[in-house]
């Protein structure tokens, strides 16, 4: 008695000479996808630029090419893709982040310019650059001192938020409907993997019907 996956290796299936030691060059969930080292290199990856953490984008990947495991490479390109559109989204929020606190510390230089009411501004003073990073920094000390600073001269870290964001609204409204538009790729993505892990699938279970042979 003979079946089909005698003759025929199922769809989707690669055999490569890397092997073995070879696979040890990926990472382990990719040595997990059974996908050759040599073919994955080829694969489109994202692009981590030098000022984020590409350990955690690795540890992103990994954990969802874990939990989508694909088994083709057009699987693995797909689960790449939905991790990229992932890490998108932390970008998205810190980039927003990192906006905002670029405009907070514009206006409260300029406040704190006007609050002197010279005739003639020649800038921010280096004590001012000094005060308005401070409101946005990590230290929670120095941001007090600052916020003092700030209300000693009437302005309010309230106020300054405020200007800083009605002055760029139109900019944050365009960063904050990024995730929508990813998160509508993202769906597509993850209903074309499903839809090719099944076509696999039921490849697999029809390769593995039973031929009848003679046995006698």
């Amino acid at each position: 008695m003979r079946t089909k996956s005698e003759h025929l290796q199922p769809e989707g299936h690669m055999t490569s000479a890397y092997s073995g030691d070879d696979m040890k060059e990926l990472p382990k969930h990719l040595q997990l996808t059974g996908i050759p080292a040599a073919l994955v290199d080829l694969l489109p990856v994202c692009e981590v630029m030098p000022w984020e953490n590409a350990e955690q984008y690795e540890a992103l990947e990994a954990a969802l090419v874990g939990d989508l495991k694909p088994k083709t490479a057009h699987e693995l390109v797909i689960a790449r893709r939905i991790a990229a559109l992932d890490w998108e989204y932390y970008r998205g929020a810190s980039l927003l982040r990192d906006v905002f606190s670029a405009c907070v510390q514009k206006v409260a230089c300029k406040m704190l310019d006007d609050a002197r009411m010279n005739l003639v501004s020649f800038g921010p003073l280096p004590a001012d650059i000094e005060c308005a990073g401070a409101l946005v920094g990590g230290d929670d000390e120095a941001r007090a001192k600052a916020i003092a600073t700030l209300e000693d001269k009437g302005i309010s870290l309230a106020e300054i938020r405020a200007r800083a964001f009605l002055q760029h609204v139109h900019e944050f409204e365009a960063l904050e409907r990024r995730p929508e538009r990813n998160e509508a790729r993202r769906r597509k993505l993850l209903q074309d993997l499903i839809g090719l892990q099944a076509v696999r699938d039921r490849g697999q279970i029809e390769d593995a019907e039973i031929i009848p042979g003679n046995d006698h």
